[in-house]
């Protein structure tokens, strides 16, 4: 997948807007931990000097990035499949000489400049939480290219990653496959709490071929320097 942005296209008159999409998995992403605390109240001295706000905060965020990565992931699957039909579509317009085969050939690209952009999204939670630990990016990261996903690998991953976000919220499963920096693993696993004092794991799956039980074996590397982000001048 090509990752230039480049005649960025996002839009096309025979796709819904984009833009309200766009906007609504960014306040997810970006604004939940916030948005909860301003609705009870809270100033940046109660998170400054109290535990079990910034707790709170944390969860709060993990829960909004949990909750953006989801819809991320059913969209840019959606998207991968609507590109698989266009593509034989555009094979048959092709097959014809049917000028039509120009407009299904820009609409293909339009979708998969969208699927880079919401990747781009699980890339900036990514970024929020690291912050200036840029070093953790040559970890994380094998080649230059943006690789493609399989929609079957990504749904099951995404399940486990619900799972997994759902029994802790003071830890965040990102997926690997849904960033494009990300080229480890399946999980990368950030521990907020106080006794995991902002460890990383590089969590690797292995589903069972029998997808209705769900099952996964995992390995994990953990990245003893890395830290969790000091959110505290965010709220304000």
């Amino acid at each position: 997948m090509d990752g230039s942005s480049r005649d960025m296209i996002l839009e096309d008159q025979a796709l819904a807007p984009f833009e309200p999409i766009l906007s609504q998995l960014y306040e997810l992403a970006q604004r939940n931990g916030i948005s909860e605390l301003e609705k009870k109240g809270y100033k940046q001295a109660d998170f400054e000097n109290s535990p079990s706000v910034r707790r709170e905060f944390i969860r709060a965020c993990h829960y909004g990035y949990d909750l953006a990565q989801r819809k991320t992931a059913k969209l840019v699957i959606a998207m991968e499949e609507e590109v698989a039909r266009l593509t034989a579509e555009l094979k048959e317009h092709r097959r014809k000489r049917d000028p039509e085969a120009k407009n299904v050939l820009r609409r293909i690209q339009v979708i998969r400049n969208r699927q880079i952009t919401l990747r781009r999204l699980v890339d900036s939670i990514l970024f929020t939480i690291i912050q200036q630990q840029n070093w953790l990016f040559r970890r994380f990261t094998i080649d230059l290219g943006i690789h493609n996903i399989d929609p079957n690998v990504l749904n099951r991953t995404v399940q486990v990653a619900v799972d997994r976000n759902r029994e802790d919220r003071m830890k965040f499963n990102l997926v690997s496959d849904l960033s494009t920096v990300v080229q480890i693993g399946d999980l990368i696993e950030i521990d907020a709490s106080a006794e995991g004092a902002g460890k990383w794991k590089a969590i690797e799956l292995k589903h069972s071929r029998d997808r209705s039980r769900h099952r996964s074996v995992e390995r994990s590397r953990d990245f003893d320097d890395a830290r969790h982000l000091d959110v505290g001048q965010l709220l304000q």
